[in-house]
């Protein structure tokens, strides 16, 4: 790697001029750092980049508000599909409970009546079986949220590593 010479004598000095600016700023701020007025504002200014810091880590991090609004609402999109699960599930039974009772009291009837009770009796109470939903979607719906809100929370709580190209700009 060869190093331009091409630079001025006006360059050069300015960019002397600059180095030295830079460093006179670093020599006052050393040495004010002992003088207690410059101490109030450095310890003021201190407590404003830790509440920055901390006010950051609430925008960006895992514990995020745009994170917590996601788990949210993946959380109630898991409650609603188990509330549809579930309502379905309730609405078969009863359904089921009905016919059930009712096939138990013609059979309890016909007892009553005297009469004599076979296999072909109960075959011919269930081959009137109501239909009942089938909870299979629901159920694979129910399934589905649960995942998604899992992989969210495991997602958001890996930690971000750090790019090579970021840590190098950081250097620079």
């Amino acid at each position: 790697m060869t190093r331009s010479t091409n630079k001025s004598p006006t360059q050069i000095r300015e960019e002397m001029e600059a180095k030295l600016e830079a460093a006179k700023i670093r020599e006052a701020k050393s040495l004010a750092g002992t003088n207690e007025y410059v101490g109030q504002l450095q310890g003021l200014y201190d407590a404003v980049m830790n509440e920055k810091a901390a006010i950051s880590r609430q925008q960006n991090g895992p514990q995020s508000f745009h994170n917590r609004r996601q788990g949210f609402a993946l959380r109630l999109l898991e409650i609603e599909a188990g509330e549809t699960l579930a309502g379905v599930q309730a609405s078969n039974c009863e359904t089921l409970q009905e016919f059930y009772q009712e096939g138990i009291n013609s059979l309890a009837k016909t007892i009553a009546d005297g009469g004599t009770l076979q296999q072909s009796d109960v075959d011919y109470i269930l081959g009137d079986m109501p239909p009942v939903a089938h909870c299979e979607a629901y159920q694979k719906d129910f399934d589905d949220a649960v995942q998604a809100r899992k992989d969210f929370t495991e997602e958001r709580a890996k930690p971000k590593r750090k790019s090579v190209e970021n840590t190098q700009t950081a250097e620079s």
